[in-house]
């Protein structure tokens, strides 16, 4: 059994396909992402098989509750798996069950806003709701229409130059901003790079990580910190060479 990717490779892994995982898929692709799909109907891996076949996308049909299967495909090195299919009580009970035989980290969507704290307790770390955030973009636009618009853009992958995104990078011992001040990162960025620093994910010592939006000018940059910023496709690939790594996990 064949391995789709390894480590190194930082994929995304997605259980079921809809056409929720199409549009996801289709951004992932947009950043470089490779993903690693698993469905368990013959019709959908040909169609995922047929449409991407020259892309970084992998795709396996099986059982999903054959997890010996599954993680001969890979599933248990992907950085994060999406859980895909089925109705609230489906994703729960699948999560709590992948959860006790891979070491692995899930999100999901789920219709019950107020089944968040359930998903939560059996170890899946994002479980969104569709319904919350439509509810929070439709606020925008009903009283802050332009503000939605904008955060419309920023969400919406970089596909040109001129295309603003917000993204994060890690702080290796080859960032040149490792063991400096905020305020100074945010200064620099700006002045030569006409990037805006907006936040920045401190990495405490137990490997848990905490968001500090708009930070201090004292905190310090410390490895294995994540630095969020606001820049566009052509900036990226100047940052990228600067920090020395992608964008993303």
């Amino acid at each position: 059994m064949n391995v789709a990717f390894q480590v190194k490779d930082n994929f995304i892994g997605i259980i079921g396909w809809n056409y929720f995982a199409k549009m996801l898929v289709d951004h992932l692709l947009i950043v470089n992402r490779k993903v690693l799909v698993i469905t368990d109907k013959k019709d959908h891996f040909e169609v995922v098989n047929d449409n991407y076949a020259d892309s970084g996308i992998k795709v396996f049909q099986s059982d999903y509750y054959n997890f010996k299967r599954i993680t001969g495909y890979g599933i248990d090195k992907a950085h994060v798996v999406l859980v895909n299919f089925g109705n609230d009580t489906d994703k729960l009970r699948y999560s709590i069950n992948i959860k006790s035989n891979l070491d692995i980290e899930l999100i999901t969507t789920i219709e019950n806003i107020r089944l968040q704290d359930t998903f939560k307790n059996v170890g899946v770390q994002f479980p969104f709701s569709r319904e919350e955030i439509v509810a929070k973009y439709f606020r925008n636009f009903l009283f802050e229409k332009e503000v939605a618009i904008y955060s419309d853009d920023l969400l919406t992958s970089a596909e040109n130059e001129d295309d603003c995104d917000i993204q994060q990078y890690k702080v290796t011992t080859e960032n040149p901003f490792l063991n400096l001040k905020y305020g100074q990162a945010f200064i620099d960025l700006k002045t030569d790079y006409n990037v805006i620093l907006l936040g920045i994910s401190k990495c405490s010592s137990n490997g848990s990580y905490k968001l500090i939006k708009n930070a201090s000018d004292e905190t310090t940059i410390e490895k294995d910190d994540y630095l969020l910023m606001l820049l566009n496709g052509k900036t990226e690939k100047l940052i990228e060479e600067y920090f020395g790594v992608s964008q993303g996990l």
